[in-house]
């Protein structure tokens, strides 16, 4: 087994914009590690927490964030946050989808979101029903 193999998968923050739910338990299932905003910050601080401020938190971390919002990497203070923490972000292009239709597109590409993680951050993925394309 090589060392890349036997690394554990790293653990991962779902942005509010993906819910709280439905992708969290569908990872969690997977044996992976799943944080939401409310689960580490509470319910009444995650609604209102500033984007970079959570950002920085996930770079510090080293968790990986997953988010639905594309205007993320245009953003300049989000993107600083990004790239001064080293976050690496998956977030799902596609709008107005059902929660169970997210969850499964992020399960279908968990493997190549794992393996992308495992280089050097900052870095921003797309993610679509296709595949991933890197854009940062």
């Amino acid at each position: 087994m090589s060392q890349r193999e036997s690394q554990p998968p790293p653990e991962f923050l779902v942005d509010r914009s993906l819910g709280a739910v439905i992708l969290p338990y569908a990872l969690t299932a997977l044996g992976l590690i799943v944080h939401t905003l409310r689960s580490v910050y509470g319910e009444a601080v995650a609604r209102d927490i500033e984007d970079e401020v959570w950002l920085q938190e996930a770079g510090n971390r080293g968790w990986v964030v997953l988010a639905k919002d594309e205007r993320i990497r245009r953003r300049q203070n989000e993107l600083a946050a990004i790239q001064g923490a080293g976050v690496k972000a998956f977030y799902l292009t596609a709008g107005g989808l059902k929660g169970d239709v997210q969850a499964a597109i992020f399960v279908k590409h968990i493997n190549r979101i794992i393996q992308r993680s495992r280089q050097r951050g900052p870095m921003i993925w797309a993610v679509t029903q296709a595949g991933l394309r890197r854009v940062l």
